[in-house]
Parts: C-alpha cells; structure tokens; sequence
C-alpha cells in the first residue's frame, strides 16, 4: 500500500519538474524575442532622433540667414533720412534683440537718437498699458 503512494508522488514530481522545464523554456524564448523587440524599437528610435535633429539644425540655419537677410534689407538707403523709416529699423532691430550700440553701428546714427526713440518707445507702451488697466478698472466697476 504505501509503495504505490511512493510512486504516485514520484511521478507528479517529474509532471511538475517536467512542467516547470517546459515554462522555463518557454519563457526564456518569450524574454530573448522581448529583448530583439526592444533592441530593434531602440534603434529605431535612435535613427529617428538623428533625422528630427539634422532637420531641426538645418531648419535652424536658414532662419538664421533669414533673419541676417532681412536685417540687411532693413538698413536705410544712404540718401534715406525720413524720421519714421529710422524709428522703425531702430524699433525692429531692438525686438530682435540687438543691443542700443549694435543699431548704432548698423544703421550709422547718434546714439542719443536711438536712445530716444527706444525711449519713446517705452513711454508708449507703458502709457497704452497704463490706459489698458484703467479702462478694465472701469469696466468692473461698471459691471459691479
């Protein structure tokens, strides 16, 4: 009687040492594929990195001279002295960032000038917001 129990559990042992081989195998065929997937997904990737950043530097580069071109354009013809064209070349090339001696240079007129265009400049703008805020005011106090 207890020699048949001895071999019943002795073969459930191999079913299940036989099983566990089984999924072991399996599994491990399932992790290698992941891994191909993974290898070939993350080159991919890399491949596509590189064509969005060779288009993004080439991109860059013709704003740049575009922006140079346009910069060229924007300077005053050497018998051009009409007050308003100055006002903007000087206006456009401080939006662009370019500091109060850099127009001087370009556009060959005093500094004082520049100075006080960019001056103006500032004066209106403060002076629209300021009216800007007054008029909001207004409208909540009329709407309350």
């Amino acid at each position: 009687m207890f020699m048949p129990l001895y071999a019943l559990l002795g073969c459930a042992l191999l079913c299940c040492g036989g099983a566990y081989w089984l999924l072991n195998q399996t599994l491990g065929r399932r992790l290698r594929a992941l891994e191909q997937d993974l290898q070939t997904f993350s080159e991919a990737m890399c491949q596509m990195a590189e064509i969005q950043m060779k288009g993004y530097q080439r991109l860059n580069g013709n704003v740049g001279e575009i922006e140079e071109r346009i910069l060229e354009l924007a300077l005053p013809a050497a018998d051009s002295r009409l007050p308003l064209e100055r006002r903007h070349q000087v206006l456009a090339l401080s939006r662009k960032g370019l500091a109060v001696d850099e127009i001087v240079k370009r556009l060959s007129i005093p500094r004082g000038e520049a100075e006080l265009i960019l001056s103006l400049q500032d004066y209106t703008d403060a002076a629209t917001s300021k009216a800007a805020r007054s008029n909001g005011e207004d409208k909540r106090h009329v709407q309350a």
